[in-house]
């Protein structure tokens, strides 16, 4: 079992994942047996997936040994890597569990690279059709 989820989106639907609150550091209640390890280290937040609602601690910043950032994050990312805000580790609580199934339908349009489709505007545009009314009715 690991504290964290090793990804800053939602495990269950890829979603975005947002911050609750202003980052603060990790509290002993949070981080339990583990608060000495990361009490000086870990800042986290309260966070919750948009689409799906599961409940994360988002990892926002997480210093290494010598005081060096763990590993960088991405120009406009809120945070590093998640936990689930129950349990404080990979596995989670039945609090954390979303709330709501959530679909993604892949649709594909065409060939690529796009400069091979020689499709016109109302090819293009029947191809779109097609696929939006065929994800209908999956």
């Amino acid at each position: 079992m690991s504290r964290n989820l090793a990804r800053a989106s939602c495990p269950y639907c890829d979603g975005r994942v947002v911050l609750e609150e202003e980052p603060r550091p990790v509290r002993h209640e949070e981080a339990g047996v583990y608060f000495m390890e990361y009490r000086d280290v870990l800042v986290v937040a309260n966070a919750h997936c948009e689409d799906c609602e599961a409940q994360y601690l988002a990892w926002v910043e997480h210093r290494g040994s010598a005081g060096h950032l763990a590993w960088p994050m991405e120009p406009g990312q809120t945070h590093r890597d998640l936990s689930f805000r129950s349990t404080f580790n990979d596995e989670p609580g039945d609090a954390d569990l979303p709330k709501h199934i959530v679909l993604r339908v892949p649709v594909r349009v065409g060939p690529w690279p796009p400069g091979k489709w020689n499709l016109t505007d109302d090819e293009l545009k029947a191809a779109q059709e097609a696929a939006q009314a065929k994800a209908r009715y999956r």
